[in-house]
């Protein structure tokens, strides 16, 4: 009779701790979530950073493993992307310009105490534009934490009050490196070009971006990074250096700060 009463409480205890174990991993994994994913369009690397923080050492249940272990994968964790990824989209758009043609301000150029008059057929045009805008995305993994991100989109916007019509269209690219645990290397690229009635702008740039991933106690997941950036615009090219840090806290907030200096450029606004 003993013995019966001693394994039936063994039992009873076995069943205790595996339903605390199960009721334990949702209520990690609602954290985890709640810390981490709700900040998913914010920075990618440093959301997967928390998840991965977060749950490395805990039970999970089966719905939370498979999310975690699938926003890893596009980073190339756990055998990467079976194939490359590639999304498309197509929408259209409404938004104000207060300049569709690329034209200039109306008013008078002043040079000192000279004033010149403007070409009234040359002056800005505002108001509502509608358009359509087409995209596709690539991401394709090449070793843990190394993957190619790049984009493609243009766009045509039309102005019904005016008659005219712009376009614009760009595409970017990064090849994202992990550097062992927590640093991490991309380098980028991107172009764009806008062709008004009036005039049109290109410009491309290159960068570098160096960061590091941590957590702390106090301000929770963050990332800080260095970047370096060489700008190149018809008739000048400038290089440019910046600062950035972003942190996911603990108590459910996202916070964000960059500081961005540029080198003088004659004889061009900057």
């Amino acid at each position: 009779m003993i013995k019966h009463l001693v394994k039936r409480a063994k039992a009873m205890h076995f069943c205790f701790k595996a339903l605390l174990m199960v009721l334990l991993s949702f209520l990690w994994s609602g954290i985890v979530q709640a810390n981490c994913l709700m900040f998913s369009n914010q920075n990618e690397r440093l959301v997967n950073f928390c998840l991965l923080e977060s749950v490395t050492g805990r039970f999970l249940d089966e719905r939370t493993a498979i999310l975690v272990s699938e926003r890893l994968q596009r980073e190339g964790y756990f055998g990467g992307l079976t194939s490359p990824s590639v999304n498309t989209n197509l929408f259209p758009t409404v938004s104000y310009s207060s300049n569709i043609n690329g034209g200039n301000p109306d008013k008078n150029l002043v040079v000192g105490e000279l004033e010149f008059e403007g070409d009234p057929a040359l002056v800005a045009e505002e108001g509502i534009i509608f358009g359509v805008s087409v995209g596709g995305s690539l991401r394709n993994t090449y070793g843990e934490g190394r993957y190619l991100d790049a984009s493609l989109a243009t766009a045509l916007n039309w102005s019904p009050e005016y008659g005219t019509h712009y376009t614009i269209g760009r595409v970017a690219g990064c090849l994202k490196n992990k550097i062992k645990r927590s640093g991490y290397a991309d380098f980028c690229f991107d172009r764009t070009e806008q062709k008004k009635d009036i005039s049109s702008d290109r410009s491309k740039c290159i960068s570098l971006n160096l960061g590091h991933l941590r957590f702390a106690q106090r301000f929770g997941f963050s990332d800080t990074s260095v970047g370096f950036k060489r700008n190149f615009h018809p008739g000048y090219q400038q290089n440019q250096v910046s600062v950035q840090w972003q942190t996911i806290h603990p108590k459910n907030v996202f916070a964000s700060g960059r500081v961005r200096v540029g080198e003088r450029v004659q004889n061009q606004m900057t």
